[in-house]
């Protein structure tokens, strides 16, 4: 069963989809999806869908939301920050483990760029994550943010793609201590990173393996990008990650 729902997040709404395998009247293990930057709860070529349904069938249900200032949810996405989303991730995962029909022994989180960085950061500093998946995190965000200010307005906002950007971004994210962060988790991880990825460098994803250690799995998808945008390499990005949530379910 597929679903709308909002919920309110600092005084702004986003808003989400809930997946419930198909016994909504038993307790499922439940996955929180976060979305990338500029990105949304569908993610492109549909993946946090795709992800979602295949999981409903495998007995997995699922939240993907918008974060403020992306998709439908409330908000402008100049004043984003990666703190901000740090928050609302913590928000939505709240949400998710306050479902009746979610099991709060097996909850689980997946991420994808920016949102697999926030994952990861916010991992540890929640109660029940039994284990993580991050496809290419952007560990890297605060230099992809330092590229983007060479196209900039004249109150010092980003252009980016488009889109505006609050000046702040950057040092707010310079702010994180993003691998300091990540490594108090202590539960299984996978990565899933392709290794022709342009934006996010699949060597940011062997920091992780040195703080993740033996508690790692890190899948290279041959020759993918960034985006995992052929059916090949989307069709391994998902199935690994189906393949990993129900074992360790």
């Amino acid at each position: 069963m597929q679903k709308s729902v909002e919920l309110n997040c600092n005084g702004l709404t986003l808003r989400g989809t809930v997946h419930i395998p198909e016994n909504k009247n038993e307790k499922h293990p439940f996955v929180a999806m976060y979305h990338g930057f500029t990105g949304n709860k569908i993610e492109v070529g549909f993946s946090f869908v795709k992800l979602s349904r295949q999981l409903e069938k495998a007995g997995i249900g699922s939240v993907r939301f918008d974060f403020s200032g992306s998709g439908e949810s409330d908000g402008l996405f100049e004043d984003m920050t990666v703190s901000r989303e740090i928050s609302e991730a913590r928000r939505i995962y709240e949400f998710m483990s306050g479902l009746e029909c979610a099991d709060p022994g097996s909850l689980f989180l997946v991420g994808f760029s920016n949102g697999g960085l926030i994952a990861s950061v916010l991992a540890p500093e929640l109660e029940g994550v039994k284990a993580l998946v991050l496809w290419a995190p952007a560990g890297n965000m605060a230099d992809l943010g330092e590229r983007s200010v060479c196209f900039t307005d004249e109150a010092g906002r980003m252009d980016i793609g488009g889109l505006l950007l609050n000046p702040g971004f950057v040092d707010d994210v310079k702010s994180i201590d993003i691998y300091g962060r990540a490594a108090k988790y202590k539960g299984e991880v996978l990565i899933v990173h392709g290794t022709r990825d342009q934006v996010v460098p699949l060597e940011g994803s062997y920091r992780y393996r040195d703080i993740y250690k033996e508690r790692l799995k890190l899948v290279e998808v041959e020759d993918a990008s960034h985006l995992f945008d052929r059916v090949s390499w989307k069709d391994k990005l998902i199935g690994t990650t189906v393949e990993f949530l129900v074992e360790h379910k």
